[in-house]
């Protein structure tokens, strides 16, 4: 089931820098732009 509106949060596992973006009512988001590596991400 989508998640629809929520707070989409990608974490820098390194830097430990956050990039937020909210999804919409599909459940659809896009966080960028995302500099290679590896992340987190909190919902």
């Amino acid at each position: 089931k989508p998640l629809a509106e929520v707070t989409v949060t990608a974490v820098n596992t390194t830097s430990k820098k956050e990039h937020v973006n909210t999804a919409d009512a599909n459940g659809n988001f896009k966080i960028y732009p995302l500099p290679a590596g590896n992340y987190k991400f909190n919902f």
